[in-house]
């Protein structure tokens, strides 16, 4: 027979992934063998286990139409996160002609990602995804935008002139990307 220890230690571990988003509170109470109890003090936690929802009314500045100036810019309304965290990160991925994949990639900032600049002239879709101060993600909860870039100039040349009208100029012209306007 042994005499029972004087001392113990030991820790308990708290899933918080069961615990609802927002705020708790944490007490730790012991009892010993000789019916004895005590506490610890209250402590406040904040618990954030879900993503942020995609971002809200996505739009590119300048519109949706074709842009001569490869650098866009996307706006949007965050999400409203409640009482989980903040929203602290955008993550981005763009696809576009020829099987190009770029990404992902993350700017800090909020409802804003300025500066996106394609590879080449085409037409591209960029998909926002946003993670929040506890570092939730999802791909899947994303917005969508198109991205047109045009920066190179239509093309023309002189054709030879009809035999029955020497007078006529006929230049014809070609725009790969965006089309001839006019």
């Amino acid at each position: 027979m042994q005499p029972c220890p004087v001392t113990a230690t030991g820790s308990q571990s708290v899933d918080t992934r069961v615990l609802s988003d927002g705020p708790h509170i944490l007490r730790h109470c012991a009892i010993d063998f000789a019916g004895s109890s005590g506490c610890s003090a209250d402590r406040s936690i904040r618990v954030d286990n879900n993503p942020p929802s995609a971002p809200k009314g996505m739009k590119v500045e300048g519109g949706d139409g074709w842009h001569r100036n490869n650098g866009f810019n996307l706006v949007w309304t965050d999400p409203d996160q409640g009482v989980a965290s903040p929203i602290a990160l955008n993550w981005f991925r763009v696809t576009g002609p020829d099987g190009y994949s770029g990404g992902p990639w993350y700017r800090g900032g909020r409802g804003r990602i300025s500066g996106i600049s394609l590879p080449g002239p085409g037409e591209y879709r960029v998909r926002v995804w946003l993670a929040d101060q506890a570092g939730n993600s999802n791909q899947a909860q994303a917005a969508e935008a198109t991205l047109k870039l045009d920066n190179v100039p239509p093309t023309g040349y002189f054709a030879e002139p009809n035999g029955r009208d020497p007078a006529l100029i006929r230049v014809p012209v070609a725009d790969r990307f965006s089309g001839v306007r006019g």
